[in-house]
């Protein structure tokens, strides 16, 4: 979700007033009453498309644009748009004006200066203007303060959007599947998804007795299912049967996908093949559930199905609302935060972190709380359910030396969502009296096990099962392979075999956005498209690529800027295009032609060391000023300025030389994993047989590939580690787990007794070190990774991920998804926290360093004298002796030829001298490599 477009000046801002908030919950509340049983409903701040909280709209005219996403599998019902804003109060009405437009079509707008400053805004988008793309939503000022003379610029021109706690409202209902392979490929693995995708992954027979090939081919599955979601994170989770609410791809032959598969879908393999179909739901039902709830005598089948499902809910709730109620009394604010779903805004306005953070100061306080609850409703509403309950709270607290006692008595209402596999809580009401409940209905008990046979073929149309198969796993390999390369809308139907797959060459550092150096390369192909600035202070446009991570930046180079642009003409000689690499101010540009230019190779030099490997970003930031006089009209749009996409950019070839362990390029790109974008010579070794670790991995796969941009098709999984392996090597597991072969080599070696370097002083000069020897753990509710030389040797790299427990795991796989954990890995040691509902990340240096990235004779001969000084001190020795002996020879010849000629006897002489010189030159090295003794032996 990215802003393309912004206005000038567009920057933070302050907090909103509490009564504007109580305003926005009012609205909200009741627009979320009115839709709640209709269909799904989802609420997206705005602040999370923007990454800022206050838009400043400045000069007479001011323009910026979000890009609003919209997933293929939504039928959009309703869209509403909820913002306030605040304008300068010393605006005239006449031809000052704020606007909306969605896709260039006028949707809202009112007059600035007839009313409030400050106001608040509700309106409906209509339905027919938002398409399955990015949905443009601009905002427009036009503001004057005077009928006379004023500066386009004057500081009384001003408006200030505030984002804070506004939002985009949908109410949408979920789209069959189309069972069509092309088509159903892009509409699952959809990058316009909110929040994250959902993949599980069905291994029939479960992952404890997969072969390693079909491990390496469920980790390739994520790693190019992930890539196609793009930036949006991917959860993988791994079954042995299908999980309901999410799409499943199921991995298998034949004979053990027949059993597991209904009767309904037909498994006629013959060879590799990828097959679509409705999600069945029949097979996934726990009898156990199922046989908890009564049918009532007289119904019609599809009623028995309805009231089955309707029973399974409630029971959920139920199970979910004593978890709930277990986490709140006991004051376990993890558990007690696991029950809110991300989207939760409080009755206060609250989202869902901050009343977390108030829940936890109370928790802190002395003092256990006593909760009881009786007469509940449970109420299913759609994929929502209403559970009504009078609750009754006694607490008794220490306030300053004092105890005092706490009665809250009302009726509690939670709106429960199923998200995944799990019940969160949407919204959360507390009141006096008890609110209107659709249906008194309490949870009803026995199924009969009979009917259970009736809901055995049920679907759910909205979500997929993607079959790939084949008669043996090299078939299934092949099949998988297809399923992520399919970019084309063909085939049009719902099943397809595979005979070969194939990828054209590949080369090393060939991944997203990566500059290919030592030529010019086009900025289309860099995702920069010809770019026109409109506008006194237009936003500028950014050109991002991507240098490999282990390059050695020479300083003393220059990166070139090949520029095609125009600009128009009425500009004042100090208008100019500013450009800035990553942030730093590099050069600028004047228009210094009156009437305009057009410019082609417009050629322009960035010293290197402003550079650095990885993401960088060119940055063009025109500066427009009319060339007038005071109180003269001037139009914006006069102001105009060109950047052609057949620009080029040039940065000449620098030595693959990097220092290792490093972690930040590997949640860069996955370096040194992907030299080869495929991922060659890599290996994955899960160190614990069950679920959570073939998570992990998949989860931190997809990672990769999404910041690589290219499927890991060539990688190895295993799960036991090879006598010999040539190449980087990642270990997945449980610290119990974890083989002395690998965990040996590391510094810390994690399984014995750890020796941690802990910095406690920090100066100029360095860090000072305490070296501390331990026997401890990592602690419950945490993840590590550490990174070292691979104990196979030949400057590979091994990378550990591991945990106390399995559940642990399985979190830190997850939390590799995430961008804050991303940001802030670095040096070799990571611990990431998972205690808080964010992630609290700390980074260490505690390995031995060693070199990587030299591909030439030259370049590995500089790393061996990089890496083994001494030897370097050694060569330029006896570099340096030859050099003087050289010397005195020559200089020795000289002198006998010209004294031989004048006096033989003076040249025997000069011969013999320099025969002593030379003895005792020798005598001298040698003497210096002779050992020497000590004191005592002295």
């Amino acid at each position: 979700m990215n802003i393309l477009s912004e206005s000038p000046g567009f920057d933070r801002g302050s907090s909103i007033p509490v009564v504007s908030r109580l305003l926005f919950l009012l609205f909200g509340l009741l627009l979320s009453t009115a839709s709640a049983v209709n269909a799904e409903i989802v609420r997206m701040p705005l602040e999370k498309f923007l990454g800022k909280k206050i838009a400043h709209m400045r000069c007479n005219k001011s323009t910026f644009s979000i890009y609003l996403p919209i997933p293929e599998r939504w039928k959009i019902n309703k869209a509403t748009i909820n913002f306030r804003f605040v304008s300068s109060p010393t605006l005239i009405p006449e031809g000052s004006m704020i606007a909306v437009r969605v896709n260039s079509k006028p949707v809202w707008t009112q007059v600035l200066g007839l009313e409030e400053p400050e106001q608040s805004v509700l309106f409906e988008i209509p339905q027919k203007l938002l398409g399955h793309k990015y949905n443009e939503i601009s905002f427009f000022v036009g503001q004057h303060f005077s009928f006379e003379c004023e500066h386009p610029c004057d500081p009384n021109l001003w408006t200030d959007i505030d984002f804070h706690n506004a939002y985009i409202e949908i109410d949408y209902d979920p789209l069959p599947v189309p069972l069509v392979l092309s088509k159903a490929h892009n509409f699952l693995f959809d990058n316009k998804t909110f929040e994250r995708g959902n993949i599980n992954i069905v291994i029939p027979g479960g992952h404890a007795d997969a072969s390693d090939t079909m491990l390496t081919t469920a980790t390739v599955l994520a790693s190019g299912i992930a890539k196609r979601f793009d930036y949006v994170p991917v959860t993988f989770s791994v079954s042995d049967k299908i999980k309901p609410g999410v799409d499943n791809i199921m991995i298998g032959v034949g004979d053990d996908i027949r059993n597991i598969l209904p009767a309904n879908i037909p498994t006629d393999i013959s060879g590799p093949s990828i097959k679509i179909a409705k999600l069945p739901l029949g097979k996934i039902e726990s009898t156990d559930i199922i046989n908890t709830f009564p049918i009532s005598e007289g119904h019609s089948v599809e009623e028995d199905k309805e009231e089955a499902k309707s029973n399974i809910q409630k029971s959920e709730a139920r199970e979910a609302i004593d978890k709930w109620l277990d986490s709140w009394t006991n004051e376990e604010i993890k558990s007690y935060a696991g029950f809110y779903s991300l989207r939760f805004i409080s009755e206060q306005g609250e989202k869902q972190k901050s009343y977390i953070q108030k829940k936890k100061d109370l928790f802190n306080k002395i003092g256990m709380p006593i909760i009881t609850i009786s007469d509940i409703s449970i109420v299913p509403q759609g994929k929502k359910t209403q559970a009504v309950f009078m609750q009754k709270y006694r607490l008794a607290s220490l306030v300053g030396k004092k105890w005092e006692r706490f009665k809250h008595d009302g009726w509690k209402e939670l709106v429960w969502v199923k998200e995944g596999s799990e019940l969160k809580i949407l919204s959360e009401k507390w009141s006096r009296e008890k609110p209107p409940v659709q249906l008194e209905e309490k949870v009803v008990e026995k199924l009969p096990a009979k009917k259970l046979k009736k809901l055995v073929h049920d679907d759910d149309p909205t979500h997929a099962l993607i079959i790939l198969s084949g008669k043996s796993e090299d078939d299934i390999k092949l099949a998988t392979e297809a399923l992520i390369s399919l970019t084309f809308p063909y085939p049009g139907v719902s099943e397809m075999e595979v005979l070969e797959f194939k990828v054209n060459d590949i080369k090393t550092y060939s991944g997203k956005a990566v500059l290919e150096t030592g030529k010019p390369t086009k900025f289309q192909k860099l995702g920069f498209h010809t770019k026109t600035f409109i506008g006194l202070l237009p936003a500028p446009k950014d050109l991002s690529f991507n240098l490999p991570p282990d390059f050695d930046i020479k300083p003393n180079q220059y990166a070139k800027l090949s520029l095609n642009f125009v600009y128009s003409g009425g500009l004042r000689a100090d208008s100019g295009l500013n450009i800035l690499l990553n942030g730093v101010f590099a050069t600028t540009i004047s228009f210094d032609n009156p009437k305009g230019a057009t410019l082609e190779d417009y050629e322009i030099s960035i010293p290197t060391y402003l550079f650095k490997p990885g993401k960088n970003k060119v940055s063009f930031k025109p500066v427009m000023i009319p060339d007038s006089e005071e109180c003269q009209l001037v139009l914006p749009e006069s102001l105009v300025l060109t950047i052609h996409d057949n620009s080029e950019l040039s940065f000449p070839k620098m030595p693959h030389f990097v220092k290792m362990p490093n972690i930040a390029l590997f949640m860069l790109n996955g370096y040194p994993f992907t030299v080869w974008p495929d991922g060659s010579n890599t290996l994955i070794v899960l160190s614990d047989k069950d679920n959570p670790a073939l998570e992990a991995a998949m989860n931190t796969v997809g990672m990769i590939s999404q910041n690589n941009g290219f499927p890991l098709f060539s990688i190895n999984v295993r799960k036991n580690m090879p006598d010999k392996w040539n190449g980087n090597i990642m270990v997945f597991g449980t610290i119990a787990s974890l083989m002395d072969e690998v965990a040996g080599n590391s510094e810390l070696s994690l399984k014995n007794i750890t020796k941690v370097p802990y910095p406690f002083s920090k100066n100029p000069m360095g860090e000072t070190f305490a070296q501390i020897r331990q026997i401890s753990d990592i602690g419950a509710n945490r993840g590590l990774i550490l990174e070292f030389k691979s104990p196979y040797g030949n400057n590979k790299t091994a990378i550990l991920f591991s945990a106390e427990t399995e559940e642990d795991l399985a979190k830190l796989g997850l939390a590799m998804t995430d961008a804050g954990v991303q940001e802030k890995g670095k040096k070799d040691f990571v611990i990431v926290d998972f205690n808080k509902p964010g992630y609290e990340v700390s980074s260490l240096t505690t390995e031995k360093a060693y070199y990587i990235g030299a591909n030439s004779i030259l370049q590995k001969g500089a790393l061996y004298f990089y890496t083994h000084p001494n030897a370097l001190y050694i060569v330029g020795g006896i570099l340096l002796v030859m050099l003087i002996m050289s010397t005195i020879m020559m200089y020795r010849n000289i002198l006998v030829r010209k004294a031989s000629e004048e006096d033989p006897e003076v040249g025997r002489s000069v011969l013999g001298v320099f025969a002593v010189l030379k003895k005792a030159l020798l005598f001298f090295f040698i003497a210096r490599k002779l050992p020497q003794k000590d004191d005592e032996e002295k």
